[in-house]
């Protein structure tokens, strides 16, 4: 009886520390009004205004024209909330872990964060460091660990009756370049784990997540927190995911997309890194420039107008007589739904072309270890 209800509190302790990982995400979401409205606000004043010179009959179209960028881009703006909030939402059934400049997982949780904590008279002081190693971590359960910590430092320095209520971020190489670290720290009242239960399970859960993605996370006492991973060179990155590039001078990568404009602009980026880029628009011209050359990297639209990338997947890594390298979906999909699509066909991960095409062509060249020019 003892042992079972030992087993039951460890599983219902397991199972808060899972729940607390989640509350991050009600609480950004209660706080992102700002970053919707402005949007919103923006377009609306605009529509007001063209109507109201269709009303009065002066309505001009050389002034319509000028004004469309600006909605087309307030528009831009909000999907990318959304979509952001999208990525945060849903939990995915397994890590994934990819290249990632620690800058960008940081820069994409203060976007979310940065004016509701200004609305709390709470000042975040963070100057990224350039040139820093990349890591391997999965950028969703990444954003998640950045913002339960920050929510940390935030009811901390809260607690403080008076003076400047101040959260300090660093990130910074140490151990000879062999550690990428990330610190919070804040003049609060000491490290969570003496405080709040709540705050507890949130320190765990943080612990937890960073630690299935092969980090750690340090205390070094008072107020201050550090996540530590394992810094990544580009070029060990190939290794890491899948030994991808086969060591060749020159890489050479398939795109299967069915959207002229992202082929040119991916081909145009890639080419001018020094790698050797294809292009086709049906999956059946993939599976057939597929047997023609020996490509270090396959890159699949998952919706091509013939066959889905899926069907292209598993006829890649079935056919023997293609020289076999990893598979990376490129897609705008759903992340919980790509990632049923990666474990169904056995591809090795999912890109969002949805984000910046610098964004996504930078991730790409990461994989490939850098420039090959």
């Amino acid at each position: 009886m003892p042992s079972d209800i030992s087993s039951q509190l460890r599983d219902a302790t397991e199972r808060l520390i899972e729940l607390e990982s989640q509350v991050v995400v009600l609480e950004t979401i209660g706080g992102i009004a700002h970053e919707l409205n402005q949007p919103l606000n923006v377009t609306k004043i605009i529509c007001q205004g063209i109507m109201h010179d269709i009303q009065k009959g002066r309505f001009s179209a050389e002034e319509a024209q000028k004004d469309l960028p600006e909605i087309v881009s307030q528009m831009n703006r909000l999907s990318e909330i959304v979509t952001h909030m999208q990525s945060l939402i849903r939990q995915k059934p397994k890590i994934s872990l990819e290249p990632h400049d620690f800058n960008e997982v940081i820069a994409r949780a203060l976007k979310l964060i940065t004016q509701q904590f200004k609305d709390h008279r709470v000042d975040v002081i963070y100057v990224p460091q350039t040139g820093l190693p990349w890591v391997m971590v999965d950028p969703a359960r990444m954003e998640r660990v950045v913002l339960n910590l920050m929510y940390m430092a935030r009811y901390a320095v809260e607690k403080e009756p008076q003076g400047t209520h101040r959260i300090e971020l660093k990130n910074f190489v140490r151990a000879e370049g062999k550690e990428v670290v990330f610190q919070v720290s804040f003049p609060g009242a000491g490290t969570p784990e003496r405080e709040d239960p709540s705050e507890v399970f949130r320190l765990l859960a943080c612990q937890r997540s960073v630690e299935a993605q092969q980090g750690r996370v340090e205390f070094d006492g008072g107020a201050l927190l550090k996540v530590v991973f394992p810094a990544v060179l580009r070029q060990a990155a190939v290794q890491e995911t899948s030994a991808v590039g086969g060591g060749r001078k020159m890489a050479r990568i398939l795109i299967v997309n069915d959207t002229p404009i992202i082929n040119k602009f991916m081909k145009h980026s890639l080419e001018s890194d020094g790698f050797v880029v294809d292009t086709v628009e049906t999956g059946r011209q993939g599976i057939a420039k597929a047997k023609e050359n020996p490509y270090d990297l396959f890159l699949l639209d998952y919706k091509l107008p013939d066959i889905n990338g899926d069907v292209v997947c598993q006829a890649i890594k079935a056919d023997a007589a293609i020289v076999q390298a990893p598979v990376y979906y490129i897609s705008s999909l759903d992340k919980a739904e790509m990632d049923q699509i990666i474990t169904r066909t056995g591809a090795q991960g999912f890109l969002d072309i949805a984000v910046d095409m610098d964004e996504l062509c930078a991730r790409i060249k990461a994989l490939l270890g850098g420039s090959h020019a």
